[in-house]
């Protein structure tokens, strides 16, 4: 039977989360106010008694809800109670992935709570590596996106042309802005236009942005070597990535991942 297509003011954006790095562990002491991450981070505990703080704000962490944290957000951590804390790190899609230093909640009913510890309680389970696994996380990450406000993501950001250039240009870091722009059918000084319209800045500075945050993201959580890093995420060589690296974070990749190794700890539990 023939179905038409869907009228455009019913299509729904259906954002991606891909999961970098997720466990469950049982915590005393707890200090991650040295760790800044590239990823979201998704926390729950099974018990009142530890707590997220931003500047001035304050946020109590418990069983009946999920703590959502933006990228590049510098918090501080502490705890008067031992709990057993769940946590999940996890990459986003357009627009999610241009959020960042923000922190929100999502308050769980008793049955999403429930599911939520059983979920935590088979981290170490055979099933952990499962597609049924991998689905129960995603739900759990959406529910938790869903507090992200409307205001900062921005429905501009969902411009078509633009979020296919995005897209392309997660699937190649080394695409030349030409070549993008006639990916998406339109001449590179309306790619230009469009990007500063939506994102506030440049095809090329959104690229640059993209490769870094990608680099930072393989150092953290992939063993690949450094060369093969700096390749895969648009660099001419290891020399190259490692001049433009050291000139964003102040320090070399190899240094960059000797630092996550020491945090990686602090940082999930």
């Amino acid at each position: 039977m023939y179905k038409p297509a869907m009228p455009s003011s019913q299509q729904c954006y259906m954002p991606q989360w891909n999961a970098l790095y997720h466990g469950s562990m049982e915590i005393s002491n707890w200090d991650i106010g040295h760790c800044l991450v590239p990823c979201w981070r998704l926390y729950w505990t099974d018990r009142p008694g530890a707590w997220i703080e931003r500047r001035r704000d304050h946020w109590e962490l418990g069983p009946d809800k999920l703590i959502m944290i933006a990228p590049y957000t510098r918090l501080e951590s502490s705890m008067q109670n031992p709990c057993q804390h769940f946590w999940i790190h996890f990459s986003s899609s357009p627009p999610y992935d241009f959020v960042s230093d923000w922190i929100g909640e999502c308050s769980l009913s008793q049955t999403e709570a429930c599911e939520v510890q059983a979920l935590a309680n088979s981290m170490n389970d055979t099933t952990a590596t499962s597609p049924r696994f991998g689905t129960r996380l995603s739900a759990f990450i959406s529910r938790g996106m869903s507090a992200v406000p409307e205001e900062l993501l921005g429905a501009g950001r969902l411009e078509p042309r633009v979020d296919r250039a995005l897209r392309q240009m997660r699937k190649d870091l080394a695409i030349s802005v030409s070549a993008l722009a006639a990916a998406v059918h339109i001449s590179p000084r309306t790619l230009n236009r469009l990007f500063v319209e939506v994102l506030g800045r440049s095809p090329k500075k959104v690229q640059h942005m993209l490769r870094l945050n990608q680099a930072e993201l393989q150092l953290m959580y992939s063993t690949d070597s450094i060369e093969m890093i700096a390749e895969r995420c648009g660099f001419h060589d290891r020399c190259h990535f490692s001049r433009v690296f050291s000139t964003s974070h102040g320090m070399g990749p190899a240094t960059y991942r000797g630092s996550w190794d020491q945090c990686t700890l602090a940082i999930g539990s």
